[in-house]
């Protein structure tokens, strides 16, 4: 009877030890890419194509003219933090430059 106790014991803390070890184990993560859009258009692209893969943020609001916008200090840092920054290239995109400049990310591959 001794032996049976002992043995029950044996077991639980075994089976406490193995799912205590097993509990952190859990598949890595993939971390998204960031993308930077200059246009809600692009942005609507890249969220449909890329879906889960990627964070999508555009910085010129729908209805606005490209050559009408101002660039606010939360764009730099969005661009800071940005893996792509994705542009039409039109003459009216003549911020991007500076911004690009102003963020300061030596990662960031602008297309």
């Amino acid at each position: 009877m001794r032996k049976f106790k002992v043995l029950i014991i044996a077991i639980l803390v075994l089976s406490l030890v193995i799912s205590s070890l097993l509990g952190g184990c859990e598949p890595a993560k993939t971390s998204q890419l960031k993308v930077v859009t200059s246009t809600s258009l692009m942005a609507q692209i890249v969220e449909r194509v890329g879906g889960d893969l990627v964070d999508v943020v555009n910085i010129i609001p729908p209805a606005q003219c490209p050559g009408h916008f101002d660039v606010k200090p939360g764009d730099i840092q969005k661009l800071a933090e940005a893996d792509l920054f994705l542009l039409h290239g039109w003459q009216g995109e003549i911020f991007s430059q500076d911004l690009i400049a102003s963020a300061n990310n030596p990662d960031l591959t602008v297309v």
